[in-house]
């Protein structure tokens, strides 16, 4: 998706709209005016008007800051969450999550340190998306356990990021059992053991992966450490590319085409 940066700021408003318009008063293309929401700073009374746009609140009188209501916190949080599961609007839901964090909401770290470590909106930090995803570890994420996986395996210490991949496969994450799957089929951390990944990535595609249903297909269509099943193979193809894997289709259509050699195109309608 081509979209310029003021498309992406309106698309990013209309989210906002949608989610808490209580604090819109006026939608109006170019501008968008936000509806003013009012604060007391408990230190010093100065009486502050202010939008959920410009939190946290810092008084400009005794330079105190100002704790926000639990409403306006949530929007910044949820509007984060909106804008970084949408993969064309991810970029902007770093300043979200960053007003959101500096008002006190924990639960933001592992976006923060999924962001800063992959780069999304800003360049990739691995001192600060350490430092989130420790915090968000801490409270037994199962992406921060898969992300610091990740962050080890970058650092060569295999070892310990096995143990992360292990820790979040506990709980059924199905990117950390894929990479569990990958250290096992490769050797990388652990003793190699092809049958033991075979398991791993029919786990993970059972639970929604779509790498490992590509990889377990060609498990299937190689025969190997399980008897060939050019059908199954072509089912876990389809699968992977139905989930969005791309990579998928050079996979998927020369089967189709060697098991259907007088059918059709292999289009079903569903890809």
């Amino acid at each position: 998706m081509d979209i310029s940066h003021w498309e992406r700021f309106l698309l990013a408003r209309k989210i906002e709209i949608q989610l808490y318009p209580t604090f819109f008063c006026a939608v109006d293309r170019p501008k968008i005016t936000l509806m003013k929401i009012k604060y007391t700073c408990p230190f010093c009374k100065t009486v502050l008007h202010t939008t959920v746009l410009e939190l946290p609140l810092v008084c400009p009188t005794c330079s105190k800051p100002v704790k926000v209501r639990e409403e306006d916190l949530y929007f910044l949080v949820e509007m984060g969450k909106r804008l970084f599961h949408d993969n064309d609007l991810r970029e902007l839901a770093l300043e979200y999550f960053l007003d959101a964090s500096a008002c006190g909401a924990s639960e933001v770290d592992i976006y923060l340190g999924a962001l800063y470590f992959e780069g999304v909106g800003t360049e990739p930090d691995e001192e600060k998306a350490f430092s989130y995803l420790l915090s968000a570890y801490e409270r037994k994420d199962p992406d921060a356990m898969y992300y610091l996986g990740r962050y080890y395996l970058g650092k060569d210490e295999n070892e310990k990021a096995v143990s992360y991949f292990e820790e979040a496969a506990e709980y059924d994450h199905p990117h950390s059992i894929g990479n569990l799957a990958a250290c096992y089929a490769t050797g990388v951390g652990v003793k190699k053991d092809p049958k033991k990944a075979f398991g791993l990535y029919s786990r993970a595609a059972e639970l929604g992966n779509p790498d490992s249903m590509a990889l377990l297909g060609g498990y299937y269509e190689r025969g190997e450490v399980t008897e060939v099943d050019k059908w199954q193979a072509l089912y876990w193809y389809k699968r992977s590319l139905d989930s969005g894997n791309e990579m998928a289709r050079i996979l998927y259509y020369p089967l189709y085409h060697e098991l259907h050699p007088e059918g059709d195109n292999g289009d079903d309608g569903a890809l």
